[in-house]
Order: C-alpha cells, then structure tokens, then sequence
C-alpha cells in the first residue's frame, strides 16, 4: 500500500498523536513545550498523563486531538490540534483546563493550595479563533485594569491560518515548529524540503521520522484511514461552510429586505402625512379663492349698477365694456328697479 504524501501530516490526528503523545519518545514533545512556553526553568521529565479524542458536538464540525501530559515538576500540559473554528472554543478549552486543575484535588477532598502546579493549556488551530492579524495569543487571569491577578493557568492559542511567513523571514523556533507542522500537511513528492528545516537537528531527525516511508503496514492503514476521514471532514466542513454562508446571505437579504420595508412604509406615511396637508391646503386655498371671486363678482355688480343708474349708456354697451352676456345686464337692471 503506497502513500503520495511523502510526510506523515502534524494536522491529522494520527500524526499528532503519534509525534506529540509517543510515550516511548516524548523529546519532540518536550521541545515543543520549551518552544511555546519558554520557561526560566528548561522543562525536564516530561510524560504522556492520557491521550484521547475528545468527541465534539455535530454543531461544532471539530476535530480535537488532545495531549495531556506532565513534566518533573508536576507541571500539567494540555496540548491540542483543532481542526476547525469552534462555536464554543473558549469555553471548552477552560472546562478541560478546569478539569485538571480539578484533578490535583487530594483523595477526600483536601486541599493545600500551595501544591497547586501551573497548568499549560496549548491550542494548535488550524482555522481562525480571533479577529486581527496577530497568531499567537497568551491568556491568564486578569483584572478589570488589565493587570494579572493569577498565572497558575496559562491559555497559549496559536492559530496556524495566519502564520504566513517566507523561508527568508523565519527566525525563532516557534516559526520553525509552525513551518514543520504546515509543510508536512501539504508536502508532495516534488516539493523542496525548506532548508531552514535542513539545518535544525531537530527539525530535521522530526521529518526523518514523519517520512511515510518508515510507517510499518498497520500504521500505513491506519494513516490512510486517517487522511480518508480528513478529506470526509473537510467536504462536512466545505459544504456546512457553503451552508452557513448561503443561510448568512438569505438573512441578509431578509434583513435588508425588511429595512427597505421599513423604508417605504415610513415615506408612505409621509407622503399620506403630506398629502392630508396638501387636501388641506386645497380647500382653504379654494375656500379664498372661492371669496376672492364672490368678492369680485359684487364690485363688478356695484359697478355696473351705477353705470345703469347713471343711464348714459345702453344694456348692450354695458355687456361689451365689461366682457359680461347680456342676460347678466338685464337681471341686474331688475334687480336694481325692483
């Protein structure tokens, strides 16, 4: 059974366990640790405590491989790789963190605070946590100022999509350590090993050992199983993306399409607000205009009454001066003899 990957992937869950969590071997483990954590003391002694897979809610779409282990001076360490963004990350990483401080608690439920030991939680995440461009996040127990009240737990989130640099900008062994893990997921056979890996001894004995080449026929199996499930998750993940998307744009639209609503409904209400005021307006404005014209109509009367009374013109005459028929003349006449 051959494999086109050259490289045993650090992001699946059986290259995480197999290379983060070997109980016969643990030194990648702990250089890893000193990498991330770099502690005053070098961290000495370390063993694996429990390996496991945590099982994740169908909403999360995760994929968690999780690393508990210990050092010489009871230090607990949990490391873990999430595959995906996680709804309700934090708030699993503090439950698991909680629960090993948790287990320090003595048989009968005694406790001296002073055998606490600092607890490690270290999050590998192969997807996006939080906002901005920065990838590597520390976390402790802090204050409305800011300022740490306790380091006894210590949150270390590395987010592995933003970590972007060129073989020319890498110089710190974290870089290295991401590189590793990142070349190792997308290596083929044409692929150049980057020569910075080339040059560390421990980098490169970590990819002598990751070859696919060195796995025996069960790891092989095990392995393709493990890419299979991989490439079924990530079509899962693909397709409830492209899912959450199109529900995203449908509640958009419904969004906007209500605030439109909204819209028109209130310029409705103006434009019938404005029209009551223009109805208004009209029969007040035929109201005068309705004046005006009675107004008019007796000054013409009066006037043509006193022209009648005055008797130097005839009805016919009158008619033509004032632009009136002469009907209007004549009732007028009678009305002024009567």
């Amino acid at each position: 059974m051959t494999l086109n990957k050259p490289f045993v992937s650090l992001l699946t869950d059986f290259g995480f366990k197999k290379f983060f969590a070997d109980p016969t071997d643990t030194s990648f483990l702990q250089k890893v640790l000193q990498i991330i954590i770099q502690p005053d003391v070098p961290i000495q002694d370390v063993r694996i405590d429990n390996t496991h897979q945590i099982k994740e809610e169908d909403e999360d779409r995760g994929a968690v491989y999780d690393v508990f282990c210990s050092d010489k001076r009871a230090c607990k360490y949990i490391l873990e790789m999430q595959r995906t963004e996680v709804k309700n990350f934090i708030n699993r990483v503090q439950f698991y963190t909680y629960f090993r401080l948790n287990e320090m608690v003595e048989k009968g439920g005694k406790m001296k605070y002073h055998k606490l030991r600092p607890i490690y939680s270290i999050s590998f995440l192969d997807g996006n946590a939080y906002p901005g461009e920065e990838f590597f996040h520390t976390a402790h127990l802090r204050d409305q100022h800011g300022e740490t009240i306790n380091d006894l737990i210590t949150h270390i989130i590395i987010e592995l999509n933003k970590w972007n640099k060129t073989e020319d900008e890498i110089e710190t062994d974290l870089d290295k350590l991401i590189l590793l893990m990142k070349f190792t997921d997308t290596a083929t056979a044409q692929d150049p090993i980057p020569e910075v890996l080339t040059k560390e001894e421990w980098t490169a004995q970590t990819l002598e050992k990751l070859k696919t080449n060195n796995l025996t026929k069960a790891e092989r199996v095990a392995y393709k199983d493990a890419l299979a499930k991989r490439a079924s998750l990530d079509e899962i993940n693909r397709l409830a993306a492209e899912r959450d998307r199109l529900s995203a744009e449908r509640e958009e639209k419904a969004k906007q399409t209500m605030i439109e609503a909204q819209q028109i409904k209130k310029q409705a209400k103006e434009i019938e607000k404005q029209a009551k005021v223009d109805v208004k307006q009209a029969k007040e404005d035929v109201k005068q205009a309705q004046q005006e014209t009675k107004q008019i109509q007796q000054k013409l009367s009066a006037a043509i009454i006193g022209f009648l009374q005055k008797g130097a013109s005839t009805d016919e005459e009158i008619a033509e001066l004032f632009n009136v028929e002469i009907e209007y003349i004549q009732q007028l006449k009678e009305k002024s003899e009567s």
